[in-house]
Parts: C-alpha cells; structure tokens; sequence
C-alpha cells in the first residue's frame, strides 16, 4: 500500500470519528433524558419496569423497556461522570463499519463509496440505543456474509454456539434484534435459492443444520426478562399507525429530505440499473429488500446503507472496468483524462466538505430543552397539584429532571394503546393535530390537565403540521420563506398534512394564564373548571 494512500485513509477514519463524536458529545436526543431516569430505577430496584410510572395520562400501563440493558449502562456511566466515554462509544460503534471498510479498500473508489456512506447516516448519528443494534446488524452481516458468499465452512457446533449468544445479548440491548433474524433468515433463503438454481439438488442436512440454526436465534432471543412480550412490543412498534404517521424516524424514507442519504440512495438505484445483472445475488439481494424497508420506513436507512454498500462497491468497480475499458479500445484525450480526475477530486472534495459542514455545523446543535420552564413547574408542583400537557420531544426530559411531575407523553409511548383503546398519542394528536378547537377542551378535561408546556414553533411552514421529532431540515425550510413555501406545496402534493390547532390561542380565550415564556416555550396554567 502506498504510503500517501494510508495517510489518506487515516485522515479520512479521523474525519469520520471526529464528526460523530462531536455530534454524540452535543447533541443530546430526546430520548436520552428517559433512558437515563428508566436506567436508574434498573439500577436501585435490581428489576426491569414493567408498568409505567412517569405519565398522568397512562399510569400502570404495562410496558416493555427493550433496552433495558442499554439504559442500565447509560445511567450508570452518566451517574460516574462518564458522559464524554458515552458519546466516545457511541460514535466509535457508529463510525465501525465505515472505518473498517476503508482500512481494507484496495482502491479509492471504494473509499468513496464507504465515506459517502458514513455521511448518509450524520441524522442517526448520537447516543442512542439504535446505534448499538446498527454496530452489532454490521457484524453479523459481515459474518453471514463470509459465511455465505465464500467457501468458508462454518457449519461447527461452535460457530453454532456463538451465534445463539450474540442473539441473547442482542436481545437484552436493544429490539432491532430482529433486523438481525431478518437478514439471517435472507442469507439462509438466498443460499439454498442459488444452490437450487445451480444444481437443483440440496442437501437435506444442510436445511437441517441452517433450521436448527435460525430457529434457535428465534428462541434465545426469549430469554429476556419480558420472554414473549419481547417479540410482541417489536411488532406493536411496527405496525403502530400512530408512530408512522406522526415519528420522523418511522414515516417513509423519501419524506426526509437530507442530501446525504439523497445522494446515496441516488448513486444505488444508478448502480443498481446499471449492474444489477452482473452482481452476484447475495450481493444485490440484501441490498434490494433493505432498500424496500428504507422506503417503507426511514428508520430502516442505517441497516439499507449497511446492506447496500458492498453492492456500491460492487457496482463502482464494474463500472470502473467499462472506463478501462472503452479506453483500452479508443484512448482518451489529455484534456478528457484531466477533466475526469478533477471531477473525481471535486466529487471527493465536496463529499468532504459536505460531511465536516454537517456534522460540526448543521447537526452538531444541541436541541433546546425548557430548562427555565421546568424549574417553574417545579415550584408549582410545592403549591398546587400539577396535571401536565407537554410537548412531545420534552417529556423525556422532564421525566429526568423533574420526575416529581408526570408527564402526558414522551418518547416511550407512541404506540401504547391500553385494553378500552385508550392511547395518549391518539389524545395528543387530537389536541395538535386537528382543526376540531373542541378537541383541545375535551382532551384537557378528560385526563383533567391544569398545566400546558409547549412549543412555540410547534407547527410547520405557513400553519401546517410536522412530525413530532425536530430535525434541523424543517428548521431551515421553516426560517426561509421561499424554500419553506415551495416545500410546504410539494409535501401537501406528496402527503397532506392537516392544519395544527392553535393551542396557545385556544387556552387563553379560556382563561389560561402565562407564567412563563421564552423564544421557544410558553408555560401555561388554569385554575378553574371553567377553563376547560
């Protein structure tokens, strides 16, 4: 290897590093704050939770904290003074594939592609629970494939052995464990389907030995302190209306307008068109299916960027022969070869420059949290019983740092729905999310909420609604009139959002009173029956 090459290589692993941990050190996610109070109560009590204890709006619900492991470890490194080594794992987990994959490239196009594919995931990038499940999915995709994709054997009752335990401990951590049954099962489908269409003949121990092998990852993953449950809660979270309608993380992959993964899934589906034909299946196939997810669900985009590069790889260095050669048969020009490795540079430069602006600029902002307003709430609560409505993305925060009072919603909850059909993400989108101004009374008196916290900017460009999850896009677009009108009428084209209610304006023709009020929150209070 030459010697500029591995410079290169290193500055680029320190790039990527360095803007992921920034991004871990700063920004601190929504839900981190509940994380840390749920791992706590793990902590002292020697036990998972199993009912809730933190809202007023479902208070005893029985729930399944899949992360519970996660959370017991995040409070226990904050509780030490090791918040800089959370964000220093964190990132490290996050940066592990896109450094290996640039440490063994042989050529630099494939260092581009593992770099693009690190700047695609900058929104993901934090200290959170998912990144974990993304670290362990990398590996057990590079073993699958090693396994699967060359002639190496692998069918011993060891290898056997510690497959089954990395599925107990990856079903302690975090439920995206099933994102790691999903490709073994594919791997497992793939093999036999190409060994059909080779020989049509396979050999029954081998189905044997590869049912015995994935049905047994499907029964470790029950040895959990919820058992069936666990597998139930996936599944509620999936299929939950509400958290794909309303959650950024879980609505369509194509409404999140962030360059990175646009230019990303752009540079596949060119690929794909391309060579799809002369890549072998194992390659493409986990590609496809995951593209399909991602497009089902943005919160499957790490795994695609996972599952998709190495087909990138593939496919930049099949098209990297054709260049070779049609210049075998006719040679370029001076003039064309030099134009072709600017445009390489500037592709390079500018995939760098758009990584570092970012991660230090754009995403390496720390979300705001109503510190002031919690500190009131907190000397109310001594003077008068507090029933809270908060605003979505706080009620993690207020569950850490003020868990005398109960919050109406928080990251935990949007797809809980108790035995009579109650759900207070089915409340709170009512109260928000509808033009009804009656919703926001009945809603109030219904779960007998004094107290209201909310968000200034709670509503999206020219009065339309947003997902609940803040992400820095729709602040920019919401900051520039232009931009912000032109994507208000292509999103209203695509997917209709309905106009959010004007819940400040509604409580105080009731008689709410402001005890306080910042740029970014409005804390408000009602005494009497006649405010509903």
């Amino acid at each position: 290897m030459r010697k500029s090459l591995l410079i290169f290589k290193i500055l680029l692993c320190l790039a990527i590093l360095a803007g992921f941990f920034y991004i871990s050190a700063v920004r601190i996610d929504t839900d981190y704050w509940w994380h840390l109070k749920v791992g706590e109560r793990i902590l002292d009590n020697k036990a998972v939770p199993h009912e809730d204890i933190y809202s007023n709006s479902m208070p005893g619900y029985r729930w399944v904290d899949h992360e519970w492991l996660i959370d017991a470890a995040l409070s226990w490194l904050n509780s030490h003074g090791l918040s800089k080594l959370i964000a220093l794992i964190f990132s490290l987990l996050a940066a592990l594939p896109f450094l290996i994959w640039i440490i063994r490239a042989n050529s630099l196009e494939i260092i581009f592609a593992s770099f693009l594919g690190a700047f695609s995931l900058i929104p993901f990038i934090g200290i959170r629970p998912q990144i974990i499940s993304f670290a362990l999915f990398f590996i057990l995709f590079e073993i699958l494939r090693e396994r699967y994709c060359s002639n190496t054997e692998f069918r011993t009752s060891k290898f056997f052995i510690g497959i089954l335990l990395y599925f107990f401990v990856w079903a302690n951590l975090h439920g995206g464990f099933f994102s790691g049954l999903v490709i073994l099962g594919l791997f497992i489908f793939l093999n036999y389907f190409q060994l059909w269409l080779k020989n049509m003949k396979i050999y029954y121990r081998h189905i044997r030995y590869d049912t015995m092998f994935f049905s047994g990852a499907l029964l470790v993953a029950l040895i959990n302190p919820y058992g069936i449950d666990l597998y139930r809660e996936v599944f509620r979270v999936m299929f939950s209306y509400e958290t794909q309608r309303y959650i950024v993380e879980w609505r369509p992959g194509l409404d999140y307008p962030y360059i990175g993964l646009i230019v990303f899934v752009g540079l596949f589906l060119f690929l794909l068109i391309q060579f799809v034909r002369y890549v072998p299946l194992s390659l493409s196939a986990p590609a496809i299916f995951f593209a399909f997810l991602y497009v089902k669900s943005l919160r499957q985009a790490p795994f695609f960027v996972i599952a998709a590069l190495p087909f990138v790889e593939a496919g930049l260095s099949l098209a990297k022969q054709g260049i070779i050669s049609a210049y075998r048969k006719k040679p370029f020009r001076e003039l064309t070869k030099k134009m072709l490795k600017v445009l390489a540079a500037v592709l390079f430069a500018g995939t760098v420059f758009s990584f570092s602006y970012f991660a230090f600029k754009v995403y390496g902002n720390n979300y705001y949290y109503p510190t002031r307003a919690v500190q009131i709430l907190k000397e109310e609560i001594k003077k008068e019983k507090v029933v809270l409505m908060n605003y979505y993305g706080w009620g993690g925060y207020i569950i850490f740092n003020a868990p005398e009072i109960k919050v109406f919603i928080d990251g935990r909850m949007p797809h809980w729905v108790d035995e009579k059909g109650n759900s207070a993400m089915k409340d709170y989108v009512r109260v928000y999310y509808t033009t009804d101004r009656n919703a926001v009374s009945e809603v109030f008196k219904k779960y007998g909420i004094n107290t209201a916290l909310i968000k200034k900017d709670y509503q999206g460009v020219n009065g339309n609604v947003t997902p609940l999850d803040e992400n820095i896009i729709s602040q920019m677009l919401r900051s520039n009139p232009f931009l912000g009108n032109i994507s208000n009428r292509i999103a209203n084209l695509l997917l209709p959002f309905q106009k959010v209610n004007d819940v400040r304006a509604i409580l105080e023709k009731r008689g709410w009173k402001i005890l306080y009020e910042d740029n970014d929150a409005v804390l408000m209070r009602c005494y009497a029956e006649a405010c509903y």
